[in-house]
Formats: C-alpha cells, sequence, structure tokens
C-alpha cells in the first residue's frame, strides 16, 4: 500500500542557489529523467527500494527516497553536498554524523526523526528540511524551508509553487500517500509503471455506443399453402405444403446505436472517496412486415389451437372466390436505457493497479410493442353471401414494459503502462423489477349502408385476457465494462471498450402470445361458455445487452 511508504522529502532552492552549489558527483546533471518523463533538477524521485542508478549519481538538488536505504546510500550519505537529500526509515547510522550540523540546503528525513535531529528543530536554518511522522513539537516554518509530516492532502506541484493552504511563501507541505506504488523499481519496465494520475477534482466522460440484444422470438403469425390446397387445409401450421412468412424465428437482434455520460468527482483532497454517475440511453428498433391477396393467393394469419379441441386452426385472409385481404405486422423495441449513481471508494493501489470499491443505486427500463392487423374483404359471390363492399378488421396489440431498479455493489480497477491504460468495471445490481403486460384488441365489421359494429378483442386478445396485468420480480443484474485506452497530457483520455448487461427476467412481446383460443370468444362472442383462453399471464425471459464503445473523457 502506497500508504506505507516512507515519507519522502523535497529539495527546493532557488536556481541561482543551486549554480553555486556545486556536488562532488558532477554538475552537469540538471535534469533527471524518471519514469519517462524529463523532470525539473529541483525534483522527486522515489523507489522502494531505488534503482542503484539513481542513488550512485544523483545531480545537484536531486531527491534520494528508501525505506530502507540501501548499503549504496550510505557510502554517499557523509559526503552529500549542497541541497541533496537524504531520506530513509529509519536513518542510516553513517547519517547521524550529519544531523547536527547539516549544510545549506540539507534534507534530514525520518519515521520518528532521530534524537540528534530535535536539537536543531526550533530554529532550522534557510532551505532546511526536517521530516518526521509525527513532526516534532516546535517546528518552525520560514521562507524556503519544506515541511514534511503526515497526513498530507493532495499531490507534488512544479518547482517554487506554494502547494498547502496557510503556509508562508515558498514553503513546501509534503507527506504521504505519494503516486509512485510500492515495488515498482527492480521491474524491468520499472520506468514506465505507475499508478494511474487521478484527476484533481473530477471527471466527464461520453461514450459512442453500438450494442446488440437478443432478439426477440415471435411464433408463426403469417402462412401460406400452394395454389390447389383446399379451404380446409390452406394456411394451417402442419398441413402439407403451408410454409411460414412471418415469425417462428428472432428479431430485433440487429446492430442499434445510443450513448452513454458519465461524470464523478472526488469528496476528500487524498482522492479516497468520491461519488459518480452515468446515463446511458440505446436506440429502439422496428420491424415491419405486410402481405395481401395481389402477392399470395391464398394467405392466412394468426395461427392457433383451439383450446376445446387442440386442432391447429387460423384466420383466413385470402383464398380465391372465397375472400381477399391483407395482413401488417409491427414489431418494436423501444429505448433501453438506465442510469446509475455511485459512491467510490479507495480500495487498494498497488504497483499493478488501483482498486475501488463501488456502491450505489441503479436503474434499468426496457420496453417492447407488437401490433397484428388483419382486412377481410368477403367476396360476394363467394359461399357466404355479403353485401358487396363488407369487411372486417381486426386488430391485436401488446406492449410491455421493465422497469428494473436496486442496490448496486461493484469494483473499478485500473492499470497503466505509460500513457496506455486498462480499466475493468464489474458489477452486480440486486433489486426489484416492476413488469407490465397489456393486451389490447378491436374487431370491426362493416357493412355498407349499415353502422359499424365494433367489438373489443381480436384473435389473440380476447375478453380473457385483455387489459393490463403486472408482476413484481427480484433479481440479481451483472454487468460487465472494459476499456482500453490513451492519455493525452493529463486532462484528456480517449478509449475504445466493451460492455454487457444481463437481465434474467424480462417481459418481451412475443412471449406474451397464447395460441391457445376458445374460438366462441372470438368477437361477436358466443353464449357458449368453454375455456377461459387466452389466458392473461406474464411470461418472461432474459436478455444479453452488448456491444462496443469509443470514448472521450476530460479530468479537471
Amino acid at each position: 500500500m502506497l500508504r506505507t511508504l516512507l515519507l519522502a522529502s523535497l529539495a527546493f532552492l532557488p536556481l541561482a542557489a543551486m549554480a553555486q552549489s556545486p556536488s562532488p558527483w558532477g554538475s552537469n546533471s540538471p535534469t533527471y529523467v524518471a519514469r519517462g518523463a524529463q523532470l525539473p533538477a529541483v525534483t522527486r524521485i522515489e523507489y522502494a527500494p531505488p534503482n542503484p542508478n539513481t542513488v550512485i549519481l544523483p545531480g545537484p538538488s536531486m531527491v534520494i527516497s528508501s525505506n530502507p536505504a540501501p548499503a549504496a546510500m550510505m557510502n554517499v550519505v557523509p559526503l552529500s553536498g549542497p541541497s541533496m537529500v537524504i531520506s530513509s526509515s529509519p536513518v542510516p547510522a553513517a547519517t547521524m554524523n550529519v544531523v547536527p550540523a547539516p549544510g545549506p540546503g540539507m534534507v534530514i528525513s525520518s519515521s520518528p526523526a532521530p534524537a540528534a535531529m530535535m536539537n536543531m528543530v526550533p530554529s532550522p536554518g534557510p532551505n532546511m528540511v526536517i521530516s518526521s511522522s509525527p513532526l516534532p513539537t516546535g517546528m518552525v516554518t520560514s521562507p524556503g524551508t519544506i515541511i514534511s509530516s503526515t497526513p498530507f492532502a493532495g499531490e507534488w506541484t512544479a518547482p517554487g509553487e506554494v502547494f498547502a493552504s496557510q503556509v508562508p511563501p515558498g514553503t513546501f507541505v509534503e507527506s504521504v500517500p505519494y503516486s509512485t506504488p510500492a515495488g515498482a523499481s527492480g521491474l524491468p519496465f520499472a520506468e514506465c509503471l505507475t499508478c494511474c494520475q487521478l484527476p484533481k477534482c473530477g471527471w466527464v466522460r461520453y461514450e459512442q455506443l453500438s450494442w446488440t440484444m437478443d432478439g426477440g422470438r415471435l411464433p408463426p403469425l403469417v402462412t401460406t399453402s400452394p395454389s390447389g390446397t383446399s379451404t380446409a387445409q390452406a394456411g394451417v401450421l402442419g398441413k402439407p405444403g403451408t410454409s411460414v412468412l412471418f415469425g417462428g424465428k428472432d428479431y430485433l437482434d440487429e446492430q442499434r446505436n445510443g450513448y452513454r455520460i458519465s461524470a464523478g468527482g472526488w469528496l476528500t483532497p487524498d482522492q479516497v472517496l468520491g461519488i459518480e454517475g452515468s446515463y446511458f440511453t440505446l436506440d429502439g428498433d422496428k420491424t415491419r412486415f405486410g402481405a395481401d391477396s395481389l402477392r399470395y393467393s391464398i394467405l392466412a394469419a394468426s395461427p392457433f389451437v383451439n383450446a376445446a379441441n387442440g386442432e391447429a386452426q387460423r384466420v383466413l385472409i385470402a383464398y380465391p372466390g372465397v375472400l381477399s385481404g391483407e395482413t401488417g405486422i409491427t414489431y418494436e423495441s423501444k429505448q433501453f436505457t438506465g442510469y446509475d449513481l455511485f459512491a467510490r471508494v479507495l480500495l487498494s493501489n498497488q504497483i499493478f493497479g488501483r482498486l475501488d470499491g463501488l456502491v450505489g443505486y441503479r436503474n434499468l427500463q426496457y420496453g417492447e410493442s407488437l401490433a397484428i392487423r388483419k382486412r377481410l374483404i368477403p367476396d360476394p359471390n363467394g359461399p357466404v353471401p355479403v353485401v358487396p363492399g363488407s369487411e372486417i378488421l381486426c386488430d391485436d396489440y401488446f406492449d410491455t414494459a421493465t422497469d428494473f431498479h436496486g442496490f448496486a455493489l461493484g469494483l473499478n480497477w485500473e492499470a497503466c503502462y505509460c500513457n496506455w491504460f486498462i480499466n475493468v468495471r464489474p458489477r452486480v445490481t440486486l433489486g426489484q423489477a416492476d413488469q407490465t403486460v397489456n393486451r389490447d384488441g378491436l374487431t370491426v365489421i362493416s357493412v355498407p349502408g349499415n353502422e359499424a359494429q365494433i367489438y373489443p378483442g381480436g384473435t389473440y386478445n380476447l375478453q380473457s385476457n385483455l387489459g393490463q396485468q403486472t408482476k413484481k420480480s427480484f433479481m440479481a443484474v451483472p454487468e460487465l465494462d472494459l476499456q482500453v485506452g490513451y492519455t493525452f497530457g493529463n486532462c484528456l483520455r480517449v478509449f475504445g471498450g466493451y460492455s454487457c448487461i444481463y437481465i434474467p427476467k424480462v417481459v418481451r412481446a412475443g412471449d406474451q402470445i397464447d395460441n391457445r383460443v376458445n374460438v366462441d370468444l372470438i368477437p361477436p362472442v358466443l353464449p357458449t361458455g368453454g375455456p377461459n383462453f387466452p389466458a392473461a399471464t406474464i411470461n418472461r425471459s432474459s436478455a444479453i445487452f452488448q456491444g462496443f464503445s469509443v470514448g472521450v473523457e476530460l479530468r479537471y
């Protein structure tokens, strides 16, 4: 954990003073390269333990920090030049020799401070650094003095900047945690492996989504038969020659677009506790089908099973010399939307990434609709005498909705390599789904010269199941987000990702069709009784929403 690292010290000196302060290792190192970046002369280099190269050949105004100090450091401590920093916990024995009278700009850091250091605490000299945890009583700051203690709120700034509030100009206040992961050095890629730099205050993210979902299955809804098929067998499922024109497979499984916006911020300056939320919407999808007697001489729709005797039947729409007509079906998926609000708390910050815990609220909403229309025009010269121009219009309509809300738990893990990063975000929400099914139906019989007769109910929706049914159910909804991206500077990120949401219980329109039909309930209703079908039940199935995204994040 970063919180167990040694208190490091920073040597802050005016540039002119540094130029006049030679080092026994040479003065041709005005800058130093660490973690893949060119750093200023007055800088902090942290490793635990440090790379030997950073110990043996430190330049002017460099910081050496280790826990504990390596053997190589012991040799350089007595000969440390002006503005050098020696930091260790505990301080090496050799350091004690220089504590009583360190030279200008010397930094002595220890936790706790050695007894010899206490003698000089009340009146440290210009540019002196005394570091201890806890800070010794009586520590006095003056312009140019660097004071290091714990706890600390913030991060390192550029040389010469005043970091904390309520301190004299030129004062640096510093303490743990540090941004360099413990154990980073010694690895072949240590110069590039770092904990990701977190935004100082907050972040805003936009993603463009391209997702799919499991298709919704529809039963066979429109059929046809070859010419010459008898009226008794025309369009009946299971009879020779009958083929399905629409239904009997999955629909609404095409790619669909959407977007997701997220925002968050830190509630504590040490970036341990934060809050974040997001909202997403995915476009709906729609499929339509139409057929008429101009294209198919034999046409049937709404196949069903007679609930009284179990025989397969259908509604005949077109047959030569009997009737003509048409049918149209619209199956629609509405927008899939969701939003959440999480508290985010630091769990671990190690060499291989930062791990945060998430706890909060999650909402998901999804709905579908299915409309089936049949228009029948009897032949005036057919087997059943009718007034010319008479027609029958029959509609069935289904509307479903799932509104899920619950308590969400999750993790957010992020690791970096140079400017590249990977983010993995698993979550699960435990909650309640409010599920609704609306069934409606209408039959209109029109005869020229007479007022149209209007009846409730169509073919699949009759007086036995018309209306609204609701159901509440508990379920667990798992989710996963995976992102890989690149960071430009400190404020801009671009990334691509994959997301998946699994909803185990969704009400879908096609699942609500009960093809068991009491024909006596088809309008106009016959008062003969019989089984109460189709039934007013709510059927559910699972659905997976998944796909890819590209996005941009602004950090501030």
